[in-house]
């Protein structure tokens, strides 16, 4: 089904001979609608299980960036009308990797994405000139 300045809309019916189908209202989006949406979870600390306070997410949704951090008790939401159903959060914060996720949001929906679970990123320490490190030196005669 088409309309100028409507997005398409498709709808697949099953037809019995000798029945009759009411398809009642069927609501068509103007071009340029945008769809509201929302994004909700907990991010915590994948070996203690305590929520982190403070961490940054960015999300990249329908070609705009949006900023916004965790509560203090590391829950976020974000809502925001769109017109494309896809999205991409990134979780930072110092001291745990960077975490990435790839959403398919639901339209008119808050989705819950549940808990985000941060890793540490394992400190660097090198030790340098300790006697065993050290290359050995051959003397032949």
């Amino acid at each position: 089904m088409s309309l100028t300045g409507y997005h398409n809309k498709t709808l697949t019916v099953n037809l019995f001979p000798f029945s009759q189908l009411a398809l009642g209202e069927i609501f068509l989006k103007p071009e340029g609608y945008k769809t509201p949406i929302g994004i909700k979870g907990i991010v915590m600390d994948a070996s203690t299980n305590q929520t982190l306070a403070n961490v940054n997410i960015t999300a990249q949704i329908d070609q705009n960036q949006q900023q916004l951090t965790t509560a203090p008790d590391g829950t976020f939401e974000l809502t925001i009308e769109i017109q494309e159903l896809t999205a991409q959060l990134t979780f930072t914060t110092e001291g745990y990797a960077p975490y990435i996720l790839d959403i398919q949001l639901i339209a008119d929906e808050i989705l819950d994405i549940g808990q985000i679970r941060s890793q540490h990123t394992p400190r660097r320490t090198q030790q340098l000139g300790s006697p065993q490190h050290l290359p050995r030196q051959h003397h032949t005669r």
